[in-house]
């Protein structure tokens, strides 16, 4: 992996050394990753409440999004996603 995200940055720190390349990026805010034009793809593992923010955020950014379940929390969040992802050309999971 090529970068790592975690409002700690110890975490986000030993995670790229353990599971990233040589020179993984890290990074503390989440919307700065999503800046970054040289990441294609975005795992949101976080808070089960901040999956629907994230994904519809980093769609927006023109990223291809993987989204651990549940994908949002309320039916409102899902229909906000849902809205999103159809007008987008990327990809979400």
């Amino acid at each position: 992996m090529v970068a790592f995200c975690d409002i700690i940055e110890e975490r986000a720190q030993k995670a790229a050394k353990e599971y990233g390349t040589k020179d993984a990026k890290v990074y503390t805010d989440y919307k700065k990753l999503l800046e970054d034009k040289t990441i294609d793809v975005v795992h949101v593992c976080t808070p089960n409440k901040s999956h629907a923010d994230i994904t519809v955020d980093a769609l927006y950014a023109g990223k291809h999004v993987m989204c651990e379940k549940p994908m949002a929390k309320t039916a409102a969040d899902a229909r906000r996603w849902w809205k999103h992802i159809r007008k987008q050309v990327r990809n979400s999971l």
